[in-house]
């Protein structure tokens, strides 16, 4: 094993694969592959040959062979063995084997193909061992899938490092580099997966904006020794694939605190054999289940007292939102409840006499993006951005608007809690149900439980409608799924909803991003510390917890409610680009304490405070 491997690498058996792209059209013809391999099986070895199809069988592909998008392209293969590395070409009718190495691959061993001028260079431990003849293909691309093409044959082994140049690299450029890590911003590293991410379910590229890779069966394997224990994260679908985003964060903060991680995806069919498995392992410390996804499968084992380690729900939401899955009114001693509110904890405590351990735990940043730069304000291209999805307000009105009973009420509810954050949802109920004289038995009524639902959703998406209302007359870009539900003005652009990372990244762009709270009295939301990480300034409604911790003005933005004058003091600011810069520079050094890493040592606090009850 190389000395400076990193977190660890990828073990690939029977049919397992990593992808990010099958066919990269803009690389072709002048480029480099380089990755460390450690091959278990042989390969079946042809003749070199510029037509054919030899390669539909008995291979073990470390980089799958595209199929070129017409007969003039070819995608290259590269199939590694212990007994050699072979290199092939696939297009229509066409997969041969441009350039054989029949030679021993012994333990980890570094490959680099080079393509120049459509010719193919093998290296092996930086040295030129084998160069092959000109493709008898107009155009030969690369492609960013890793670990074989069904039926043609699958890699056996480890597979770590891997680095694609839209370059042809020389041999004393990949003898310089092949013992070291890079920055991801080398002149000409088109893709870079270290493979240290280590989740299972998705690895990152280290050049900006690049293609993440997804892992379809591929194991992790620790490249290093991990004292601390095991952890496992669950995880599920979310809106914008939120949730697996956080949870992938936090498994790179607890690898980087020592601990091995197993992820959990409830959407593949090996879930509940991998989560037996875990559950079995003797040094296991913890199981964390991203907006408590896992406590179905978990839920005999808890009540029975018979889950060997604290099971920890990180709430990112109400707890409302869950009360009919998380029994909460269940006092579970091996039961941790995060909460992104401190009101959240009260309710818990009020409405369930929750005597669980329980955290506040305001969500955080995501883990910066590893190479994008954070520009100045005078390099930023887009002003004001914000990203919301459709809630309807009307839509959830409906919902209680009939209600013989609630109809009434709840409107009034609604209305009282919209421009206020001194009091909860559930506050505002019960005063007001007070004052009518009317008796408040939530947590026996399932119908109202449900309704303060929609009212909560309502109130979100009403406040969202009213704050870029207020801020109109500014250029905006907005992500949403429902653009008519927003202002019809000529200085918004509307642009279609992108994933969590990818709206990240247009932050690293932006002068001002726009937040508005999901009706938090005392917690904070992740797009306040992403964007303050970003370099960009966060703009947001304001509550409790933002009052005490920030300065409006100094390294925050808040909106008063229906102040009309709101437009103006943000108008000015970005005709101030250097007091943006201050606001944005004074905020950056709030960012440590609200990280995913932050958060991974308050869970494992929480591990030693049980353990210490415990015993």
């Amino acid at each position: 094993m190389y000395s400076w491997m990193g977190a660890g690498y990828y073990y690939f058996s029977f049919q397992d694969t990593i992808k990010a792209k099958s066919f990269l059209e803009h690389i072709y013809n002048d480029f480099t592959y380089e990755f460390w391999v450690n091959p278990a099986a042989e390969h079946h070895i042809d003749l070199p040959s510029l037509s054919g199809t030899d390669g539909i069988s008995g291979k073990r592909y470390v980089i799958a062979p595209g199929h070129g998008l017409h007969p003039g392209q070819a995608g290259i293969g590269v199939s590694v063995g212990t007994n050699g590395v072979s290199i092939y070409e696939h297009t229509y009718c066409h997969l041969p084997a441009v350039l054989v190495h029949p030679s021993p691959i012994s333990g980890w061993t570094h490959i680099a193909v080079v393509y120049s001028r459509r010719v193919p260079y093998l290296y092996i431990n930086g040295k030129l061992v084998q160069v092959g003849g000109p493709s008898a293909i107009a155009s030969v691309h690369a492609s960013a899938a890793f670990g074989g093409l069904s039926p043609y044959g699958f890699f056996i082994g480890g597979l770590d490092e891997v680095r694609l140049w839209n370059v042809a690299r020389t041999e004393q450029e990949i003898a310089l580099s092949m013992h070291s890590q890079l920055q991801g911003d080398e002149p000409g590293l088109a893709g870079y997966w270290r493979f240290d991410d280590g989740n299972g379910i998705v690895e990152s590229n280290q050049v900006a904006n690049g293609d993440i890779a997804h892992v379809l069966g591929a194991n992790w394997v620790p490249g290093r020794t991990f004292n601390k224990g095991r952890i496992g994260v669950i995880i599920h679908s979310s809106a914008y694939d939120a949730t697996r985003h956080f949870a992938f964060d936090l498994t790179k903060a607890l690898i980087q605190s020592d601990y091995i991680v197993e992820v959990i995806d409830l959407l593949q069919p090996t879930a509940q054999s991998k989560l037996d498995n875990l559950l079995m392992q003797q040094d296991l410390e913890l199981i964390v289940g991203m907006n408590g996804h896992g406590i179905d499968q978990l839920r005999g084992s808890l009540y029975a007292g018979l889950l060997p380690v604290p099971f920890l729900c990180y709430l990112v939401d109400h707890p409302m939102f869950h009360v009919d899955r998380i029994p909460f009114e269940r006092n579970l001693s091996q039961l941790i409840i995060a909460c992104v509110d401190r009101e959240h904890i009260r309710y818990l405590e009020k409405y369930f006499n929750n005597s669980s351990l329980k955290l506040f735990s305001p969500q955080p940043a995501l883990n910066k993006l590893p190479t994008t730069p954070v520009k100045d304000m005078s390099e930023r291209s887009i002003d004001l951005l914000f990203a919301g999805t459709s809630l309807s307000p009307d839509q959830q009105r409906q919902w209680w608007k009939q209600d013989l009973q609630y109809g009434a009420i709840l409107d009034e509810i609604a209305e009282r809690s919209m421009y206020q954050y001194d009091y909860s949802l559930l506050e505002i109920c019960e005063q007001t149900f007070r004052i009518h004289g009317l008796p408040f038995n939530y947590t026996q009524d399932s119908r109202l439980v449900q309704l303060l639902q929609k009212v909560d959703m309502y109130i979100r998406g009403r406040r969202r409608l009213e704050i870029v209302e207020m801020l109109g007359d500014l250029p905006m870009t907005i992500f949403t799924d429902n653009p008519r539900e927003f202002p019809n003005r000529k200085n918004i652009k509307y642009r279609e909803p992108v994933s969590l990372k990818t709206l990240q990244a247009h932050m690293y762009d932006s002068k001002i991003v726009l937040n508005v709270l999901a009706n938090l009295v005392y917690g904070a939301h992740e797009r306040i510390f992403t964007a303050m990480q970003a370099g960009a300034v966060s703009l947001t409604d304001s509550n409790q917890f933002l009052d005490e911790n920030f300065q409006d003005g100094k390294n925050i933005l808040l909106i008063p409610y229906r102040n009309q004058n709101i437009s103006e003091r943000i108008g000015r600011l970005l005709e101030q680009p250097d007091q943006l810069q201050l606001i944005a520079n004074a905020a950056a050094q709030w960012v440590p304490a609200h990280t995913w890493h932050a958060r991974a040592q308050q869970f494992i606090g929480a591990i030693q405070a049980i353990k210490k009850e415990i015993s």
